[in-house]
């Protein structure tokens, strides 16, 4: 298998998340990213194998 018919499509989306806490308070601000990674299945469809991801800054209230 070549790494044509492999690789597709690889496409960065910046997740930015505000949450306000139950209790009160500052809102939380997220910043993540993901990578999600799909395998071909036997009948051609696609299932999910892997997703991962990371914060791009440490947790921080909003200003």
């Amino acid at each position: 298998m070549t790494s044509e018919s492999k690789y597709r499509e690889l496409q960065e989306i910046p997740a930015v998340a505000e949450l306000a806490p139950k209790a009160g308070g500052d809102p939380l601000i997220l910043d993540q990213k993901y990578l999600f990674v799909f395998r071909r299945q036997g009948d051609k469809s696609f299932k999910l194998w892997r997703a991962i991801f990371n914060d791009n800054a440490p947790l921080a209230a909003s200003q």
